[in-house]
């Protein structure tokens, strides 16, 4: 009982907590490009593609991704304000005194989230088409340049420039745009993948009887001389019973 009495004497004062969001990283997806789609062995064209293969042009990014920035930059600041990491867990702890502006300003990033939603579908999708637009351009001139690769059996096209330009561009927008070949993802999912998540735990026995833990809850201000005299009692007296 006494044990008890102490866990929840320190449960009451902290506790950890873990707060994440997921779709962060959203501006640096890439297409997957099946191997079976492009019957290109040319090195120098797999070199350039590599760097069409991002969903979004880096370029564009920054201005596409502006509102997303801003909100990443407000969940930081929560954690700074009210969390304090610990070594030796993924979780940090949360102080209860401040809990309760915690979950305010928890929930006030909750309903900002759906305006982020809002703010940058279309640019996403702006940014989605110009990559598919970009990617037709290189295979449609990989084409002119290699009309081998469209008529591998028809040596007689390959001086036909005319020709070769027209198939090239009609073959480089099959590739692109047709849903069997590639799968581009549409803006509203990919927004939707915007996901914040806070998550509580209590601390333990173990915990307190953890000369390390305590030497990080000595040092973040989470306890005061009295109660490192204290938890040093309990651990001593946990560790003869055992």
């Amino acid at each position: 009982p006494d044990y008890k009495r102490i866990v929840e004497y320190y449960s009451n004062k902290f506790q950890y907590a873990k707060l994440e969001f997921k779709g962060a990283n959203l501006m640096h997806r890439k297409v997957d490009l099946p191997k079976d789609v492009l019957p290109i062995m040319d090195a120098e064209l797999k070199e350039k593609l590599e760097t069409k293969l991002n969903l979004f042009d880096k370029e564009d990014v920054d201005k596409c991704f502006t509102p997303l920035n801003a909100y990443k930059a407000k969940i930081a600041d929560i954690r700074e304000r009210f969390f304090t990491k610990v070594k030796l867990r993924d979780e940090s702890l949360i102080c209860k005194l401040y809990k309760v502006e915690f979950i305010a300003q928890y929930e006030a990033l909750e309903e900002e989230l759906i305006k982020v939603r809002a703010a940058i579908i279309n640019e996403i999708a702006k940014q989605i088409n110009s990559t598919k637009v970009r990617l037709v351009n290189d295979l449609r001139d990989f084409f002119i340049a290699n009309p081998k690769a469209l008529f591998p059996k028809h040596s007689n096209l390959w001086t036909n420039a005319d020709y070769v330009a027209s198939e090239a561009i009609e073959f480089a927008q099959y590739l692109v745009y047709n849903p069997k070949m590639i799968k581009w993802p549409k803006a509203h999912l990919l927004v939707e993948e915007f996901k914040l998540s806070v998550q509580y735990s209590d601390i333990t026995i173990e915990d307190l009887n953890n000369k390390d833990f305590i030497k990080e809850l000595k040092e973040s201000g989470l306890i005061d001389h009295t109660d490192i005299h204290h938890l040093a009692d309990f651990g001593i007296a946990i560790n003869a019973t055992k």
